[in-house]
Order: C-alpha cells, then structure tokens, then sequence
C-alpha cells in the first residue's frame, strides 16, 4: 500500500510539471511543410518600361544682326520681341504668344498710367543718363529703373503657358546671345576701360528698362491726341488750355507730330488731366481690344 501511494504521488508530480512546461512553452507549432521546389517562370517578351521623352526644340534662333561696318543693326522693338519673333512655332502657338503678348501690353499702358509721375520724372532724366560720365551721376536712374520693373515678355509667356519650359530655355539662350555680342560691343566703344564699360553698361540698363515704358507712353500719347475730339469731353480743360490745344493742332507740320503730341499732354495738361486723358482711352481700348 505504501509503495502505491508513492507511485500515484510521483504520477501527480510528472503531470503537474508537464502542465506547467506547456504553459511556459505553449502550444507546439505544426510542423513545417517541405518548400516547393522552385520553378522558373515562362520566359516571356516583356516591353520595356516607358520612358518620358524630353521635348525637342529647334536651335535657339540668332537676332544679332550686323552693318558692313561691323556694327549691331537696331532691333525692331525689344531683344524679348525679337526673339521671340525669330523664334518658330507653328501656328496654333504662335497666335496664343501673339494674344498674350497683345494683353500683357494693355497692361503695361495701364502700369504706365498708374505710375505717370515716375514716367514722366524718368523721361526728364534720359538726356543726363545719356551723357553720364561718372557712376554718381547713375544712381538715381538706378533708382528709377527698380520702380518701373514690369513683367518680361518671355515670363509673361511662359506664366500663361503660351510657350513651353523647353522654348523658354531656347529663347533665353537666344537673349543671352544677344546681350554678349553687345557687351562687346560696348566694351570695344569704351576702349576696354573697366570703368568707362562699367559706365556705358549702366547706361544701356537704363534704356532697356524704361524702353517699352517710354514706348507705352508715347503710344498712348498719340492715341488721346488722334482721338482729342473724344477725350476733350470727360477733361474739365480751363479757356486758355482750350485755346493753347486749338493752335497746336492748327500750326503743325507733319515733321512735328512727335513735338506736338509731347507738348499737347505734357506741357498744356497738367499732370491728373493727362492720367484722366490716357484712362479714358484705355476705356475705350479695353472695350474694343485692338486687332
């Protein structure tokens, strides 16, 4: 009976110490299955990946022309428009790069009236920058050139998607042409002095900045004074301005026109008369946008 009862108490102790070994160890996993062997997949003729091809672009046309004397020609209106009209493109684009650049001008007649004193103080400074000797005699004109920034041609017509990134490299390309065969035109003018070609380029800064504005300016002059009959009526003019427009317009050659048209806005108006002349014709322009 002794023996028995050891036996079973031994028995006892083997399970416990298996329960408590699965509860440390948990449950035994399944064995794992062997692994397939492996087969190679089918060879199969297997296209190859698509790959975005860069948009090609002709050259970058050339708008350095020259003299027989060796001599930049002058552009017709500015190296942007230039460029871009030396640049080919089919005819879909170019009539969008033409209608942008219509809008953007409309606009930079609108900067201009806006900022009529800056103009007209800016133009009065032309004859000094043109004859500047010394940098001191610059500094204010660099002043002016900073508050009659307008937007580029080229950056208007890449912002409205007139051109593609690819055609813009291009046409910078052709800009930065331009300017290198000038600067050394200028360079060679100045003798290749460092100081008077620093000078010469300040000077050529100054005409390329105010360029289209003095060009907006003069347009719009022309078009109050051929449609004076009109613009007369929203301008509250004083008797002896009427009688000082009257005589211009009755004692001028055609050699004058640019004179008259100048000493018609801006000698016998003054300077709120010549921005209510000019905003009424924009008015008009803007209803009727030219063609």
């Amino acid at each position: 009976m002794k023996f028995r009862t050891t036996s079973v108490v031994m028995a006892a102790g083997v399970c416990l110490a298996a329960t408590a070994g699965a509860q440390l160890i948990g449950p035994i996993p399944p064995a794992t299955p062997p692994t397939p062997e492996y087969v190679p997949p089918e060879k199969r003729d297997v296209p190859p990946a698509q790959v975005e091809v860069p948009e090609v672009e002709p050259p970058a046309p050339s708008i350095v022309e020259k003299s027989e004397s060796g001599k930049l020609k002058p552009l017709k209106g500015t190296a942007e428009e230039a460029a871009v009209a030396a640049y080919k493109l089919d005819a879909p684009r170019r009539e969008r790069v033409e209608r942008v650049a219509a809008a953007r001008k409309l606009d930079l007649d609108r900067f201009v009236v806006q900022n009529l004193d800056k103009v007209l103080a800016a133009r009065k400074m032309r004859e000094k920058v043109e004859n500047a000797s010394a940098f001191d005699e610059l500094f204010a004109a660099r002043d002016v050139v900073v508050a009659l920034r307008f937007e580029r041609l080229i950056d208007r017509l890449e912002r409205e998607k007139a051109i593609t990134m690819a055609q813009r490299v291009r046409l910078d390309e052709t800009l930065l042409g331009y300017d290198k065969a000038r600067k050394g035109e200028i360079d060679a003018a100045a003798g290749n002095d460092p100081t008077r070609s620093a000078i010469l380029n300040l000077r050529q800064t100054f005409f390329d900045s105010t360029g289209e504005v003095f060009e907006s300016l003069h347009r719009q002059m022309r078009d109050v004074y051929t449609h004076w009959g009109q613009v007369r009526e929203v301008l509250k003019l004083r008797p002896v301005q009427l009688e000082e427009m009257e005589r211009l317009k009755e004692s001028h050659t055609a050699p004058q026109q640019a004179q008259l048209e100048e000493r018609f806005l801006c000698e016998t108006l003054d300077l709120e008369q010549q921005r209510a002349a000019m905003t009424a014709r924009l008015a008009s322009r803007s209803a009727r946008p030219e063609k």
